[in-house]
Protein backbone atom coordinates (compact mmCIF):
# COMPACT_ATOMS: atom_id res chain seq x y z
CA UNK A 1 0.00 0.00 0.00
CA UNK A 2 3.16 1.97 0.73
CA UNK A 3 3.92 2.20 -3.33
CA UNK A 4 0.33 3.15 -4.02
CA UNK A 5 0.30 5.96 -1.62
CA UNK A 6 3.08 7.49 -3.02
CA UNK A 7 1.30 7.84 -6.24
CA UNK A 8 -0.68 10.62 -4.38
CA UNK A 9 2.71 13.25 -5.11
CA UNK A 10 3.20 11.62 -8.36
CA UNK A 11 3.07 14.76 -11.03
CA UNK A 12 3.54 12.17 -14.03
CA UNK A 13 0.37 12.04 -16.56
CA UNK A 14 -2.46 10.66 -14.98
CA UNK A 15 -2.99 8.18 -17.70
CA UNK A 16 0.16 6.93 -16.67
CA UNK A 17 -0.75 6.68 -12.79
CA UNK A 18 -4.05 5.20 -13.41
CA UNK A 19 -1.72 2.54 -14.96
CA UNK A 20 0.86 2.21 -12.06
CA UNK A 21 -1.67 1.75 -9.35
CA UNK A 22 -3.57 -0.88 -11.45
CA UNK A 23 -0.72 -3.01 -12.13
CA UNK A 24 0.81 -2.68 -8.76
CA UNK A 25 -2.61 -3.90 -7.24
CA UNK A 26 -2.81 -6.98 -9.69
CA UNK A 27 0.70 -8.23 -9.46
CA UNK A 28 0.34 -7.98 -5.51
CA UNK A 29 -3.09 -9.37 -5.54
CA UNK A 30 -2.02 -12.19 -8.01
CA UNK A 31 -5.35 -11.24 -10.09
CA UNK A 32 -5.88 -12.24 -14.22
CA UNK A 33 -7.26 -8.40 -15.30
CA UNK A 34 -7.45 -5.28 -14.07
CA UNK A 35 -9.34 -2.00 -15.23
CA UNK A 36 -10.57 1.85 -14.65
CA UNK A 37 -13.62 2.74 -17.31
CA UNK A 38 -15.51 5.82 -17.13
CA UNK A 39 -19.41 5.51 -17.60
CA UNK A 40 -20.00 9.46 -17.30
CA UNK A 41 -20.48 10.85 -20.28
CA UNK A 42 -20.50 7.68 -22.43
CA UNK A 43 -22.86 6.21 -24.29
CA UNK A 44 -25.42 4.40 -22.89
CA UNK A 45 -24.88 0.66 -22.41
CA UNK A 46 -21.07 1.54 -23.25
CA UNK A 47 -17.89 2.54 -21.42
CA UNK A 48 -14.71 4.06 -22.26
CA UNK A 49 -11.66 2.18 -20.91
CA UNK A 50 -8.97 4.56 -19.52
CA UNK A 51 -6.64 2.41 -18.08
CA UNK A 52 -6.33 -1.51 -17.93
CA UNK A 53 -3.59 -4.56 -16.56
CA UNK A 54 -3.77 -8.13 -17.33
CA UNK A 55 -1.40 -10.89 -16.05
CA UNK A 56 1.18 -12.22 -18.53
CA UNK A 57 0.18 -14.49 -20.99
CA UNK A 58 -3.47 -13.14 -21.23
CA UNK A 59 -4.79 -10.51 -23.38
CA UNK A 60 -7.21 -7.59 -22.61
CA UNK A 61 -10.83 -8.13 -22.50
CA UNK A 62 -11.90 -5.10 -24.70
CA UNK A 63 -11.79 -4.63 -28.66
CA UNK A 64 -11.11 -1.15 -28.16
CA UNK A 65 -11.39 2.21 -25.73
CA UNK A 66 -14.36 4.21 -26.71
CA UNK A 67 -17.78 3.02 -26.48
CA UNK A 68 -16.95 -1.08 -25.32
CA UNK A 69 -19.88 -2.76 -23.77
CA UNK A 70 -20.96 -2.30 -20.49
CA UNK A 71 -21.49 -5.47 -18.39
CA UNK A 72 -24.66 -5.30 -16.05
CA UNK A 73 -22.99 -5.03 -12.60
CA UNK A 74 -21.13 -2.14 -13.50
CA UNK A 75 -24.15 -0.26 -12.57
CA UNK A 76 -24.46 -0.16 -8.67
CA UNK A 77 -24.06 2.50 -6.34
CA UNK A 78 -22.15 0.37 -3.93
CA UNK A 79 -19.08 -2.27 -4.73
CA UNK A 80 -20.08 -5.56 -5.60
CA UNK A 81 -17.79 -8.54 -4.29
CA UNK A 82 -18.60 -11.97 -6.72
CA UNK A 83 -16.48 -14.86 -5.19
CA UNK A 84 -15.98 -18.45 -7.09
CA UNK A 85 -18.88 -19.84 -4.52
CA UNK A 86 -20.84 -16.85 -3.44
CA UNK A 87 -22.45 -13.22 -4.78
CA UNK A 88 -22.41 -15.12 -8.40
CA UNK A 89 -26.78 -15.63 -8.95
CA UNK A 90 -27.86 -12.04 -10.21
CA UNK A 91 -24.75 -11.68 -12.62
CA UNK A 92 -24.12 -15.72 -13.64
CA UNK A 93 -24.52 -15.97 -17.13
CA UNK A 94 -22.42 -12.88 -18.01
CA UNK A 95 -19.47 -13.81 -15.82
CA UNK A 96 -19.91 -17.36 -16.87
CA UNK A 97 -19.82 -15.95 -20.67
CA UNK A 98 -16.29 -13.95 -19.84
CA UNK A 99 -14.75 -16.34 -17.94
CA UNK A 100 -14.68 -14.84 -14.57
CA UNK A 101 -14.52 -17.02 -11.62
CA UNK A 102 -14.49 -14.10 -8.52
CA UNK A 103 -14.94 -10.12 -9.08
CA UNK A 104 -14.52 -6.71 -7.21
CA UNK A 105 -15.99 -3.91 -8.32
CA UNK A 106 -15.74 -0.43 -7.07
CA UNK A 107 -17.48 2.95 -7.75
CA UNK A 108 -15.25 5.68 -7.96
CA UNK A 109 -17.69 9.13 -7.19
CA UNK A 110 -17.28 12.97 -7.95
CA UNK A 111 -18.97 14.86 -6.61
CA UNK A 112 -21.07 12.43 -5.04
CA UNK A 113 -21.75 11.30 -8.64
CA UNK A 114 -20.51 8.10 -9.96
CA UNK A 115 -18.51 8.65 -13.41
CA UNK A 116 -15.88 5.36 -13.19
CA UNK A 117 -15.38 2.16 -12.15
CA UNK A 118 -12.45 -0.02 -10.85
CA UNK A 119 -12.72 -3.60 -11.45
CA UNK A 120 -10.66 -6.47 -10.50
CA UNK A 121 -10.90 -9.80 -11.82
CA UNK A 122 -9.73 -13.41 -11.72
CA UNK A 123 -10.09 -15.72 -14.56
CA UNK A 124 -7.98 -19.04 -13.74
CA UNK A 125 -8.64 -19.90 -10.81
CA UNK A 126 -11.01 -20.11 -7.88
CA UNK A 127 -11.39 -17.38 -5.51
CA UNK A 128 -12.98 -16.31 -2.15
CA UNK A 129 -12.08 -13.10 -1.08
CA UNK A 130 -11.13 -11.87 2.03
CA UNK A 131 -11.96 -9.39 4.20
CA UNK A 132 -8.27 -8.19 4.08
CA UNK A 133 -8.27 -8.46 0.34
CA UNK A 134 -11.52 -6.28 0.52
CA UNK A 135 -10.19 -3.66 2.29
CA UNK A 136 -7.09 -3.55 0.41
CA UNK A 137 -9.13 -3.10 -2.93
CA UNK A 138 -11.25 -0.22 -1.13
CA UNK A 139 -8.27 1.26 -0.30
CA UNK A 140 -6.58 1.22 -2.90
CA UNK A 141 -9.40 2.87 -5.35
CA UNK A 142 -9.97 5.78 -2.47
CA UNK A 143 -5.96 6.68 -3.49
CA UNK A 144 -6.77 6.68 -6.93
CA UNK A 145 -10.30 8.98 -6.44
CA UNK A 146 -7.98 11.20 -4.01
CA UNK A 147 -5.59 11.14 -7.09
CA UNK A 148 -8.87 11.71 -9.96
CA UNK A 149 -10.15 14.81 -7.40
CA UNK A 150 -6.71 16.68 -6.68
CA UNK A 151 -5.98 16.41 -10.53
CA UNK A 152 -9.27 17.81 -11.59
CA UNK A 153 -9.48 20.63 -8.89
CA UNK A 154 -5.30 21.28 -10.11
CA UNK A 155 -6.53 21.38 -13.71
CA UNK A 156 -9.36 23.68 -12.20
CA UNK A 157 -7.10 25.92 -10.77
CA UNK A 158 -5.17 26.15 -14.24
CA UNK A 159 -8.31 26.80 -15.70
CA UNK A 160 -9.41 29.53 -13.59
CA UNK A 161 -5.85 31.36 -13.32
CA UNK A 162 -5.60 31.39 -16.48
CA UNK A 163 -9.13 32.50 -17.54
CA UNK A 164 -8.86 35.59 -14.69
CA UNK A 165 -5.55 36.32 -16.10
CA UNK A 166 -7.24 36.44 -19.43
CA UNK A 167 -9.92 38.87 -18.25
CA UNK A 168 -7.35 41.31 -16.09
CA UNK A 169 -4.91 41.47 -19.07
CA UNK A 170 -7.81 43.03 -20.89
CA UNK A 171 -9.16 45.47 -18.34
CA UNK A 172 -8.56 49.52 -19.05
CA UNK A 173 -6.29 49.70 -15.87
CA UNK A 174 -2.94 49.31 -14.57
CA UNK A 175 -3.73 45.70 -11.92
CA UNK A 176 -0.94 44.03 -9.98
CA UNK A 177 -1.48 41.21 -7.01
CA UNK A 178 1.01 40.56 -4.44
CA UNK A 179 1.47 37.89 -1.65
CA UNK A 180 0.15 39.40 1.50
CA UNK A 181 2.56 37.84 4.29
CA UNK A 182 5.47 37.49 1.79
CA UNK A 183 4.96 41.16 -0.34
CA UNK A 184 5.98 39.04 -3.31
CA UNK A 185 4.89 40.09 -6.87
CA UNK A 186 2.89 37.13 -8.56
CA UNK A 187 0.84 38.97 -11.21
CA UNK A 188 1.14 41.87 -12.96
CA UNK A 189 -1.18 42.56 -16.03
CA UNK A 190 0.10 43.37 -19.57
CA UNK A 191 -1.39 47.37 -19.76
CA UNK A 192 0.97 47.70 -15.96
CA UNK A 193 3.95 46.17 -17.83
CA UNK A 194 3.80 48.25 -20.57
CA UNK A 195 2.91 51.42 -18.60
CA UNK A 196 5.28 50.83 -16.04
CA UNK A 197 7.94 48.96 -17.59
CA UNK A 198 11.58 50.95 -16.09
CA UNK A 199 9.52 50.97 -12.61
CA UNK A 200 8.18 47.53 -12.10
CA UNK A 201 12.09 46.44 -13.33
CA UNK A 202 13.67 48.76 -11.00
CA UNK A 203 11.08 47.77 -7.87
CA UNK A 204 10.30 51.00 -7.15
CA UNK A 205 6.83 51.17 -8.34
CA UNK A 206 5.02 49.23 -5.74
CA UNK A 207 6.56 51.03 -2.93
CA UNK A 208 5.99 54.18 -4.67
CA UNK A 209 1.73 53.28 -4.70
CA UNK A 210 1.30 52.17 -2.15
CA UNK A 211 3.15 54.63 0.36
CA UNK A 212 -0.23 56.22 1.22
CA UNK A 213 -2.31 53.21 2.24
CA UNK A 214 -3.56 53.85 5.89
CA UNK A 215 -1.81 51.35 8.04
CA UNK A 216 -4.67 48.28 8.63
CA UNK A 217 -6.53 49.22 6.25
CA UNK A 218 -8.75 45.65 4.18
CA UNK A 219 -9.25 48.50 0.75
CA UNK A 220 -10.16 51.50 0.27
CA UNK A 221 -8.76 54.18 -2.57
CA UNK A 222 -5.83 56.82 -2.17
CA UNK A 223 -4.28 59.58 -4.24
CA UNK A 224 -0.80 58.98 -5.16
CA UNK A 225 1.43 61.91 -7.55
CA UNK A 226 4.81 60.58 -9.48
CA UNK A 227 7.56 63.48 -9.21
CA UNK A 228 9.29 62.06 -12.05
CA UNK A 229 6.33 61.50 -14.21
CA UNK A 230 4.87 64.13 -13.47
CA UNK A 231 1.52 62.05 -13.11
CA UNK A 232 -1.44 61.50 -10.67
CA UNK A 233 -3.01 58.02 -10.26
CA UNK A 234 -6.12 56.63 -8.25
CA UNK A 235 -5.02 53.79 -6.76
CA UNK A 236 -7.93 51.02 -5.42
CA UNK A 237 -6.55 48.45 -3.24
CA UNK A 238 -8.26 45.67 -1.81
CA UNK A 239 -7.16 42.44 0.46
CA UNK A 240 -8.38 39.56 -1.27
CA UNK A 241 -8.60 35.29 -1.00
CA UNK A 242 -7.25 34.44 -4.85
CA UNK A 243 -7.64 31.65 -7.17
CA UNK A 244 -5.53 29.07 -5.02
CA UNK A 245 -6.65 29.98 -1.77
CA UNK A 246 -3.58 32.95 -0.76
CA UNK A 247 -4.20 36.13 1.09
CA UNK A 248 -3.47 38.98 -1.35
CA UNK A 249 -3.39 42.51 -1.81
CA UNK A 250 -4.83 43.23 -5.32
CA UNK A 251 -4.30 46.79 -6.43
CA UNK A 252 -5.89 48.94 -9.65
CA UNK A 253 -4.32 51.85 -11.02
CA UNK A 254 -5.98 54.75 -12.89
CA UNK A 255 -4.09 57.56 -14.51
CA UNK A 256 -6.29 60.87 -13.79
CA UNK A 257 -3.62 63.27 -14.98
CA UNK A 258 -6.16 64.83 -17.14
CA UNK A 259 -9.02 64.99 -14.53
CA UNK A 260 -6.58 66.55 -13.04
CA UNK A 261 -5.77 69.04 -14.83
CA UNK A 262 -9.27 69.70 -15.71
CA UNK A 263 -10.81 70.23 -12.20
CA UNK A 264 -7.41 72.56 -11.34
CA UNK A 265 -8.47 74.37 -14.68
CA UNK A 266 -12.17 74.62 -13.04
CA UNK A 267 -10.89 76.20 -10.22
CA UNK A 268 -8.80 78.87 -11.78
CA UNK A 269 -11.96 79.66 -13.28
CA UNK A 270 -13.79 79.88 -10.57
CA UNK A 271 -11.52 82.22 -8.95
CA UNK A 272 -10.96 84.02 -11.37
CA UNK A 273 -13.22 86.64 -13.29
CA UNK A 274 -13.44 85.45 -16.94
CA UNK A 275 -13.51 89.18 -18.19
CA UNK A 276 -11.05 90.80 -16.08
CA UNK A 277 -8.63 87.81 -15.11
CA UNK A 278 -9.34 89.67 -11.66
CA UNK A 279 -9.88 87.55 -8.57
CA UNK A 280 -13.12 86.61 -8.12
CA UNK A 281 -15.53 88.66 -5.66
CA UNK A 282 -17.14 85.75 -4.39
CA UNK A 283 -14.18 83.91 -4.03
CA UNK A 284 -12.29 86.85 -2.59
CA UNK A 285 -15.55 87.25 0.02
CA UNK A 286 -15.66 84.34 0.92
CA UNK A 287 -11.67 83.80 1.64
CA UNK A 288 -12.21 87.79 3.73
CA UNK A 289 -14.57 86.06 5.79
CA UNK A 290 -12.40 82.80 6.54
CA UNK A 291 -9.37 85.38 7.31
CA UNK A 292 -11.35 87.31 9.83
CA UNK A 293 -12.66 83.83 11.36
CA UNK A 294 -9.48 82.51 11.65
CA UNK A 295 -7.85 86.09 13.16
CA UNK A 296 -10.77 85.72 15.72
CA UNK A 297 -10.10 82.34 16.97
CA UNK A 298 -6.13 82.95 17.08
CA UNK A 299 -6.38 86.41 18.50
CA UNK A 300 -4.65 88.10 15.52
CA UNK A 301 -5.06 91.20 14.25
CA UNK A 302 -5.44 92.47 10.79
CA UNK A 303 -6.56 95.39 8.42
CA UNK A 304 -8.52 94.72 5.03
CA UNK A 305 -10.08 98.00 2.97
CA UNK A 306 -12.21 96.78 0.15
CA UNK A 307 -13.78 99.25 -2.15
CA UNK A 308 -15.62 99.34 -5.00
CA UNK A 309 -16.44 101.68 -7.98
CA UNK A 310 -19.95 100.52 -7.17
CA UNK A 311 -21.32 100.13 -4.09
CA UNK A 312 -18.00 102.01 -2.93
CA UNK A 313 -16.90 100.54 0.89
CA UNK A 314 -18.55 96.90 0.52
CA UNK A 315 -17.95 94.08 -1.45
CA UNK A 316 -14.48 93.01 -3.47
CA UNK A 317 -12.76 96.08 -5.24
CA UNK A 318 -10.07 97.93 -3.86
CA UNK A 319 -7.73 101.28 -4.51
CA UNK A 320 -5.94 99.50 -7.34
CA UNK A 321 -9.07 100.16 -9.21
CA UNK A 322 -9.36 103.48 -8.60
CA UNK A 323 -5.42 104.13 -9.57
CA UNK A 324 -5.75 101.90 -12.79
CA UNK A 325 -9.36 101.86 -14.41
CA UNK A 326 -10.72 105.04 -16.17
CA UNK A 327 -14.26 106.00 -14.52
CA UNK A 328 -16.14 108.88 -14.09
CA UNK A 329 -18.01 108.59 -10.25
CA UNK A 330 -17.33 106.46 -7.04
CA UNK A 331 -20.92 105.58 -5.63
CA UNK A 332 -21.04 105.03 -2.04
CA UNK A 333 -23.55 102.18 -1.05
CA UNK A 334 -26.76 102.62 0.95
CA UNK A 335 -25.65 100.52 4.29
CA UNK A 336 -23.23 104.05 4.92
CA UNK A 337 -26.13 106.47 5.37
CA UNK A 338 -29.05 104.50 6.89
CA UNK A 339 -27.72 106.15 10.35
CA UNK A 340 -26.12 109.28 8.51
CA UNK A 341 -27.73 111.70 10.68
CA UNK A 342 -26.71 110.27 13.92
CA UNK A 343 -24.17 108.12 12.84
CA UNK A 344 -20.42 109.98 13.09
CA UNK A 345 -18.74 107.20 11.61
CA UNK A 346 -21.31 107.21 8.51
CA UNK A 347 -20.50 111.44 8.13
CA UNK A 348 -16.36 110.80 8.22
CA UNK A 349 -16.31 108.11 5.92
CA UNK A 350 -18.33 110.15 3.03
CA UNK A 351 -16.43 113.32 4.21
CA UNK A 352 -12.91 110.54 3.61
CA UNK A 353 -14.54 109.49 0.03
CA UNK A 354 -15.48 113.12 -0.70
CA UNK A 355 -11.98 114.23 -0.39
CA UNK A 356 -10.54 111.47 -2.02
CA UNK A 357 -13.03 111.95 -5.10
CA UNK A 358 -12.07 115.49 -4.90
CA UNK A 359 -8.57 115.02 -5.22
CA UNK A 360 -8.91 112.50 -7.99
CA UNK A 361 -10.74 114.34 -10.04
CA UNK A 362 -13.89 112.21 -9.72
CA UNK A 363 -17.39 112.54 -8.82
CA UNK A 364 -19.37 111.09 -5.72
CA UNK A 365 -22.68 109.58 -5.14
CA UNK A 366 -24.37 108.47 -2.25
CA UNK A 367 -27.22 106.57 -2.90
CA UNK A 368 -29.80 105.09 -0.35
CA UNK A 369 -31.09 108.41 0.92
CA UNK A 370 -34.43 108.83 1.99
CA UNK A 371 -35.18 111.71 4.24
CA UNK A 372 -34.46 115.11 4.51
CA UNK A 373 -32.43 114.77 7.14
CA UNK A 374 -30.05 112.81 5.64
CA UNK A 375 -30.44 114.90 2.73
CA UNK A 376 -29.28 117.93 4.88
CA UNK A 377 -26.16 116.28 6.32
CA UNK A 378 -24.99 115.92 2.68
CA UNK A 379 -24.31 119.60 2.25
CA UNK A 380 -21.05 120.80 2.45
CA UNK A 381 -19.54 117.36 1.45
CA UNK A 382 -19.05 118.16 -1.92
CA UNK A 383 -21.22 115.74 -2.56
CA UNK A 384 -22.53 116.53 -6.64
CA UNK A 385 -25.10 113.47 -6.91
CA UNK A 386 -27.21 112.02 -4.78
CA UNK A 387 -30.12 109.05 -5.43
CA UNK A 388 -33.07 107.23 -3.24
CA UNK A 389 -36.46 107.66 -2.61
CA UNK A 390 -35.87 110.76 -0.90
CA UNK A 391 -36.35 112.32 -4.44
CA UNK A 392 -38.79 110.03 -5.91
CA UNK A 393 -39.71 105.78 -6.60
CA UNK A 394 -38.45 103.90 -9.91
CA UNK A 395 -40.46 104.66 -12.88
CA UNK A 396 -40.85 103.57 -16.25
CA UNK A 397 -38.70 105.79 -18.73
CA UNK A 398 -41.84 108.16 -20.15
CA UNK A 399 -43.20 108.67 -16.49
CA UNK A 400 -40.00 110.22 -15.65
CA UNK A 401 -39.95 112.30 -18.93
CA UNK A 402 -43.30 113.74 -18.05
CA UNK A 403 -42.29 114.13 -14.79
CA UNK A 404 -38.88 115.59 -14.74
CA UNK A 405 -37.78 116.63 -18.09
CA UNK A 406 -40.49 118.01 -20.15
Amino acid sequence: MTQIVQMLDNDAPIEEIFVSILTTVGIFMQLDFVYLCAVDGAGEGKMDVIAEWHADGLVSDFEGIKDQPRPSYLYGAKPLVVSSSSGREDHQEELDLAGIKALAAFPVTLKDRICMYVCFEVKREDRTWSVEEIKFLNDSVKVLQSILTRRIQKNSLAGSYAALEEILNNVGSSIYVKDKESGKLFFANRYLKNRFRNETEQNKLFDLLEQKIPQGSEKGNVEVFLDDRGCWYDLFYKYITWVDGRNVLMCSVYDVTEKKMYQKKIERLAYTDSLTGLYNRLCCERDLAKYVDEAKKNGQDGAVLYMDLDDFGTGYSSLGHIRNLPFDVIKVDQSFVRDLSEDSYSKAFIRMVSDLAEAIDVSICVEGIETEKQYRVLEGMNVRMIQGYYFDRPMPAAEFQKKYVV
